[in-house]
């Protein structure tokens, strides 16, 4: 399933504990996003992009 990353779309991370630890909205359309995980810790994040009525949720895993 694929959500367009375009103007309006909205981009939250999530912690395991469901806690929102960045959110951002895009301004302009693109086709990727860079994430900058330097101030996170190890662990799994949940990333939710939504546009519309639009949800995409995927997990990434953070490691130093």
């Amino acid at each position: 399933s694929n959500v367009e990353l375009g103007k309006g779309a909205t981009l939250e991370i999530y912690n395991l504990l469901g806690q929102l630890i960045e959110t951002d909205k895009f301004t302009k359309e693109t086709t990727s996003i860079d994430i900058n995980t330097s101030t996170f810790i190890d662990g799994i994040y949940i990333v939710r992009i939504q546009k519309d009525n639009q949800i995409l949720s995927k997990s990434f895993v953070v490691t130093k």
